[in-house]
């Protein structure tokens, strides 16, 4: 049966019916039905409703649901001003946001399509937008909102499309209706590593499916300059002697074994000039990115070179910014990483070259 997104659909084995939405691939599509869900049903298990109840049920769309349900509005001038500092924030660690990937056969999870959810797991609502990379620029992937604490079905990937999925880029919104402590919208990006997916060690028990899935905990750029102004002085101080005493051993007794397939460049600025003190700032970034760039380009030119570590440092984190969105608009085909934290601390971005 031919079906296309508006069409009026009644269920085989259930009651009641509803409005395709989405064509989800050949076999199955997504229905509003008469309770306001959006589900995935196989077209096998859809009957086309007749032309009369067709005219029926047009005159009740979401749109009518939505405003049927919705709350009424507040009255921004009438509701009385709680204490601020009592407010939920988008901030406070219990606030967060999953993508997840569900294997659609839990028996044999490498071997078949996946199911993508997005969960809310906050105490604000969410308005969405998922754009997935395709080249040098992004498409449309999925699009709406979402309460608090509540979780949805986004798309079902089919297994041949699982290397195509190797960057997700996301914009959220937050709000609450009543009072609230604004927040600028969210736009991050993940990039993902298609491999793993084909591995059954990779979806595991979670708190939101009876089944196993992987979840992506999604997190702000700046966390990561959060996390390491968290850091203890005294966990600094032990990155850097950790840090001092692979380099003595390097150099003096030489038993730290190198790794011959991954090269290592430290884009410290004391490291590529003489005298850095005299330097600007954007002179500075200069002439690191410079180094950055040169030693990307010719280590993909040497075959043995399968990864390159760029050791940037923590500072202010505007140099690796710099360096992962130069990477993410040229060589988005590029897989990259921290680097390991036992060796670099939280100051080295890892690339991978091969696949």
């Amino acid at each position: 049966m031919k079906l296309k997104v508006g069409d009026q659909v009644k269920f085989l084995n259930d009651t009641g019916g509803g409005k395709v939405t989405a064509i989800i691939n050949k076999d199955m599509v997504n229905v509003l039905n008469e309770d306001g869900f959006e589900v995935p049903v196989l077209k096998e298990e859809l009957l086309s409703a007749d032309e009369e109840e067709s005219k029926e049920e047009e005159q009740y769309t979401y749109e009518d649901y939505q405003a049927e349900e919705e709350e009424p509005d507040y009255d921004a001038f009438g509701e009385e001003v709680p204490d601020v500092e009592s407010m939920d924030s988008t901030e406070d660690p219990g606030n967060h946001v999953y993508f997840s990937f569900l294997p659609l056969d839990q028996k044999n999870p490498v071997n078949d399509d996946l199911e993508c959810y997005l969960i809310n797991d906050s105490s604000f609502y969410l308005h969405y937008l998922i754009l997935l990379k395709r080249a040098n620029t992004y498409v449309y992937f999925a699009s709406g909102e979402l309460e608090d604490n509540t979780k949805i079905f986004i798309k079902t990937i089919e297994k041949e499309r699982i290397n195509e999925i190797k960057h997700f880029r996301f914009q959220f919104l937050f709000y609450k209706k009543g009072f609230f402590p604004p927040h600028a919208p969210l736009d991050l990006t993940i990039n993902l590593q298609p491999q793993k997916f084909f591995k059954s060690g990779t979806f595991k028990e979670n708190d939101f499916f009876d089944e196993n899935a992987l979840l992506l905990k999604l997190k702000k750029e700046e966390e990561f300059s959060k996390k390491v102004s968290a850091l203890t002085e005294e966990e600094i101080n032990e990155v850097i002697r950790e840090k001092e005493k692979d380099n003595r051993e390097s150099k003096g007794t030489g038993t730290r074994e190198k790794k011959t397939d991954t090269e290592e460049v430290d884009l410290h600025i004391e490291e590529l000039v003489d005298k850095p003190k005299e330097l600007s700032n954007k002179e500075m970034l200069e002439i690191q990115m410079g180094k950055f760039q040169t030693a990307l380009e010719g280590a993909l030119k040497t075959p043995k070179t399968k990864k390159i570590v760029f050791i940037h440092g923590v500072g202010n984190g505007r140099l690796r910014y710099e360096l992962r969105k130069y990477l993410d608009r040229h060589y988005s085909n590029l897989d990259y990483q921290d680097a390991s934290f036992k060796e670099y601390g939280y100051g080295a971005t890892l690339v991978f070259l091969q696949k």
